[in-house]
């Protein structure tokens, strides 16, 4: 499952249940920091954030015991904090 949280704001809709989605792709988003709903989701496999406006990769993303795949290309990483 993809989950595109543009296409799920432009039906006015939240994600309820995060934790069911194996993958979340926010690229082109423009996101300066990695949204708290995606850091508290426990089933992630697959993160994709390319081409955003990230500057820092958190602690938190350990917690994701789950993740197989964690994309990041094209950001403004100055740091990745240690799990």
């Amino acid at each position: 499952i993809i989950c595109d949280i543009q296409a799920m704001l432009s039906q006015n809709r939240i994600l309820g249940n995060h934790s069911s989605h194996s993958a979340i792709t926010l690229t082109n988003r423009q996101l300066p920091i990695i949204p708290d709903f995606i850091l508290q989701a426990s089933q992630i496999t697959i993160l994709r954030l390319d081409h955003n406006k990230l500057t820092d990769i958190p602690m938190e993303i350990g917690f994701l015991t789950t993740l197989q795949e964690l994309s990041i290309a094209h950001n403004s990483l100055r740091s990745i904090s240690p799990a």
